[in-house]
């Protein structure tokens, strides 16, 4: 995950501050669930929009998503 500010700087996930996690791969199989959990970004431009861009490790398959959060 990469959280992407109105100054178009990209910030990876923040895993050294109080209350950031982060986690391990998962397998997902019979139904399992996962979540949900806080995670933490540092951001220079603190105005929105933002942009969450997910790049899930799918194998073959790969893709990118960017999820705008207004």
């Amino acid at each position: 995950l990469q959280l992407i500010d109105a100054s178009r700087h990209a910030s990876g996930l923040v895993t050294d501050a109080p209350g950031c996690k982060t986690w391990t791969r998962h397998e997902f199989s019979n139904g399992a669930t996962f979540g949900p959990i806080s995670v933490c970004f540092r951001v220079s431009n603190p105005t929105r929009p933002f942009v969450l861009r997910w790049s899930p490790d799918l194998g073959l398959f790969c893709c990118e998503h960017d999820l705008q959060i207004t």
